[in-house]
């Protein structure tokens, strides 16, 4: 058994009366971060970090405000930039999984992005790659690069 000083954390604020407790929670196993990033995305939509608007933001899906400052960028939108930013090499799913993950995203969040945006290309599997699926996970089936269109 190998030791790996390598962990993951995530930051998750609970709200309980008129207290705020933080939490950290860390994983030296991608999968058990995956687990968690699920879980607090299922309990926070728009960050992911905490059971209560934390930022005090203004949350409108899909719709621009008339007030500027009303128009903050979200943090879906800022990883998105990020995304396509780091994409511009080759990368291979097990790479952009990992990225995603550091990036407190979850596995749906990176395939959104990537669908429409990116190309695979077969680099070590005999088996057809599905158009549009990306094989993002800790063990992944297929290797495969990752590389943007433009």
């Amino acid at each position: 058994m190998t030791h790996s000083s390598e962990y993951f954390l995530a930051p998750f604020s609970i709200r309980k009366g008129a207290n705020i407790y933080g939490l950290i929670f860390g994983s030296n196993n991608p999968v058990g971060m995956e687990k968690y990033l699920d879980a607090a995305w299922s309990l926070d939509k728009n960050t992911g970090e905490a059971n209560f608007n934390i930022d005090n933001d203004k949350i409108l899906s899909g719709q621009l405000s008339f007030f500027p400052e009303d128009n903050v960028v979200k943090k879906v939108d800022i990883f998105e930039r990020n995304l396509l930013q780091w994409l511009k090499e080759e990368r291979t799913n097990e790479e952009v999984y990992l990225f995603t993950l550091m990036n407190g995203m979850r596995k749906t969040h990176t395939t959104e992005i990537l669908k429409g945006n990116i190309s695979c290309l077969k680099i070590t599997s005999a088996d057809k790659i599905r158009n549009s699926y990306f094989y993002l996970g800790y063990k992944p089936e297929k290797h495969i690069k990752i590389k943007n269109n433009e």
